[in-house]
């Protein structure tokens, strides 16, 4: 039997990814953290707590996925900020991106979480009409998946500044 050749990984480059947002909600819902079985998952505390914009967009930028629809969701943390405020007290916080987008056959979706405190400014941002693209720097895509690095909320979009 002949020996197969073992795959390897592309080297990872950075890639710009520009979505014009066409749409958004606004999710929030509060609870008691009341149910034991729950607690492992959302922590200790009386409450729990989720924030969410739901964004739908069409992608300008790279090329190659250009006028492909998109379906974001962007979490609210506020592990983050408490991460942001006082970084020596996390010296072993690692992450490996701000969230994670899928361009799959009919899958498109990006998944990623900000800072509790921005939140509220973001969406206020979006209610003023303030944010019309959203644009993601990360890793190219691998087998549809790739990495985000970081996001960027913005009223305009010059393609200049990418190049």
């Amino acid at each position: 039997m002949p020996r197969q050749k073992k795959q390897t990984k592309p080297v990872r480059e950075i890639e710009f990814y520009v979505i014009e947002i066409t749409n958004w909600k606004y999710s929030y819902s509060l609870s008691l953290n009341d149910q034991e079985n729950l607690k492992d998952i959302f922590g200790p505390g009386l409450y729990r707590e989720h924030c969410s914009l739901k964004l739908s967009g069409v992608f300008l930028e790279p090329k190659k996925i250009a006028g492909k629809d998109l379906k974001i969701s962007i979490f609210a943390s506020r592990d983050m900020v408490e991460v942001l405020n006082k970084p020596e007290d996390f010296p072993r916080a690692s992450a490996k991106g701000v969230g994670a987008l899928t361009v799959r056959g009919k899958t498109r979706e990006y998944y990623g979480s900000i800072p509790q405190d921005i939140f509220i400014v973001t969406a206020n941002m979006f209610a003023a009409g303030k944010i019309r693209y959203l644009t993601m720097l990360g890793e190219p895509l691998y087998r549809g998946k790739a990495l985000i690095h970081s996001i960027h909320f913005e009223e305009d979009y010059d393609r200049e500044d990418i190049e």
